[in-house]
């Protein structure tokens, strides 16, 4: 971690900081949502269903993933006691 500490500046962090915005549940649902109604007004209604699928399948296993990734930290934190 040396090479990276020795790489990093606080104007640096802020850029990535920005830049994961673009992957959060917030962003990505919001961007799923204002493409389907785009394709649908744009008669590409084949399109926004597909990317319907995507955005609601992707957005359901990250927030499963999360919760099982949380449960499984809270487990190991109990059973060290």
């Amino acid at each position: 971690f040396t090479f990276f500490k020795s790489h990093s500046t606080p104007a640096m962090i802020s850029v990535f900081h920005f830049l994961t915005f673009f992957g959060s549940s917030n962003f990505l649902f919001i961007a799923y949502i204002l493409l389907v109604i785009w394709l649908f007004f744009n008669k590409r209604k084949n399109d926004g269903i597909d990317i319907l699928i995507v955005g609601i399948t992707s957005t359901l296993l990250m927030l499963d993933s999360r919760t099982s990734f949380a449960a499984t930290v809270r487990n190991s934190l109990y059973s060290r006691s």
